[in-house]
Formats: structure tokens, sequence, C-alpha cells
């Protein structure tokens, strides 16, 4: 499956058999370096279209090979060996990980996937991580963020937060670099419908 990352399908295929799914941090969560734009962390993460590409499951193309010799289980309460094992399905397979490591992914691209797959529960899980990673700190870079403007839902709710931040200094100010930034060129065409609810928004909340 070219246009989803490798870390993402092995977190379906565990998820699929287990019921458990292990999702990371938004990138946005973490410290920016000085001078970095707002938003530029969010858009990073929204590129991870295929296993190839820049993101947090941006990995190299892993080419799958039958295996044809049967290995002992290393936990007889734990997934199939060959979740674990299966030749060429993860990197260095013999040495010890644990689960969330071998399983973890991005919320935003589980849900990208879920929803081209109708997984609704799985979507739901992957929406609700991703609100859990929401704050003051990112809402902005999020909201504005390409993955954003392609899920009516996730805008919405994220909307929703932006509304509850408005008035907090770190919010204000990544909010006035964005508009700065949109004014100066077309960076965040993409972007439009999240101004336009944000504007109506407050508007109606100073009436």
């Amino acid at each position: 499956m070219r246009d989803v990352a490798s870390k993402t399908l092995n977190a379906l295929v565990y998820y699929l058999y287990t019921g458990d799914i292990e999702f990371a941090t938004l990138r946005s969560v973490k410290a920016a370096p000085a001078g970095t734009p707002a938003g530029t962390s969010a858009e990073a993460e929204d590129t991870e279209i295929s296993a190839t590409a820049e993101g947090p499951d941006s990995v190299p193309a892993i080419q799958l090979e039958p295996a044809f010799e049967l290995i002992e289980p290393r936990d007889p309460h734990g997934p199939p060996d060959w979740l674990v094992f299966g030749t060429g399905f993860f990197e260095n397979p013999a040495e010890p990980v644990s689960s969330d490591e071998l399983y973890s992914c991005s919320p935003k691209s589980m849900y990208r996937f879920a929803d081209m797959l109708e997984l609704d529960e799985l979507r739901q899980r992957a929406f609700e991580a991703i609100m859990s990673n929401l704050s003051k700190e990112n809402i902005i870079e999020e909201v504005f963020s390409k993955f954003t403007s392609r899920y009516p839902e996730v805008l919405e709710m994220e909307i929703r937060l932006l509304n509850t931040m408005r008035n907090e200094k770190e919010v204000q100010d990544a909010l006035a670099a964005i508009i700065q930034r949109m004014v100066a060129g077309g960076e965040f065409s993409h972007a439009g419908d999240a101004l336009s609810k944000f504007v109506l928004i407050m508007a109606g909340s100073r009436q």
C-alpha cells in the first residue's frame, strides 16, 4: 500500500488482532526550535502520504517476504509470531522491544487510514487521541494545518477548543503570526474555512 506509512499499517494490523492501539504524541506538542514559525511542525506531520514521505511515521519502504521457518513464541499470551517476527515486517525483529515501540503511530495518520477503510471505532479513537494532544501551545498550528482542512469533524472540534482558549497569550500570538503569513502570501490557502469559522464564532461571542 503505497499511500500508507508502514508504522500506521503495522499499528492497524496489531489493532485488528488485539483491539489495542497506541498513539504517538503529535509533533506540534513538542517544543519548536526558537524562531520556528507557527504552523511549521504540524504541517510537517501532515505530509505522511506514503511510507517514504516525510512525517512521524516515515520509514523506508519495506519489502515483505514470506517466512518459511517456524519460530518459538516469546509470549504465549501475546500476538502471534508472524505479527512480531514476520520477515521484513519490522526492522531488527530479534531485538526486545515493547509493544508500544512496535505499534505506536501518529493519530492523524491513523485517523486518515481509518477514514479510508471506514473503520468508525478506530477513527473515533484516533480522533480522541488528536483532541487529547491539543493545548494552547499547539491549537493554532493544528487548526490551520492541511490535515485539519481535509476533515470537517476535526476542524469543528478544534475550532470549539480554539474558542475556549482564544484569550490565552500563546494562542493570540500564534494566531497573529498565522494571519500575517496568510496576508503575505498564499501559504495557508487551504485554511480559509478554518479562519472563517473562527471569525464567525468570535463575532457571535461578542453579541
